[in-house]
């Protein structure tokens, strides 16, 4: 197993190309449709990706921006190239790090909630209400 006493998603770097949409995160968060910790999750397709040195390298064209996925950023992007939940995701990182089920949980919310703020998610399936 990995130590790792935080799971370092601090190691996503975003940048975007304000000439082009000049308030791209105010509008991302308007059409950022809600899910809950049980929704079904997958990659948004259309992305250009690449990984380099361990690293995934996101673009999109429109807004123009790019992102740097390291470390378990990386590792949980990997794994939303199948659809999975935030909780599958946590069970998964448990297994192989060793990190406090609470603290998988919010941080791996919070890192969704970048993600899906940043429109780089889709909505599979929706939890049961």
């Amino acid at each position: 197993m990995n130590r790792c006493s935080a799971l370092g998603f601090l190691s996503v770097r975003f940048r975007h190309s304000r000439e082009i949409y000049p308030s791209a995160a105010h509008y991302l968060f308007v059409i950022m449709p809600a899910f809950s910790f049980d929704t079904v999750l997958i990659q948004r397709p259309g992305l250009l990706a690449n990984t380099v040195d361990g690293e995934t390298i996101l673009m999109r064209l429109h807004p123009a921006t790019y992102y740097g996925l390291a470390g378990t950023a990386h590792h949980i992007w990997q794994l939303l190239a199948q659809p999975r939940s935030g909780r599958a995701i946590c069970s998964h990182l448990e297994s192989v790090y060793t990190v406090d089920p609470d603290t998988c949980r919010i941080q791996v919310e919070q890192f969704l909630e970048t993600l899906a703020a940043e429109d780089l998610l889709c909505v599979v399936a929706s939890a049961a209400a």
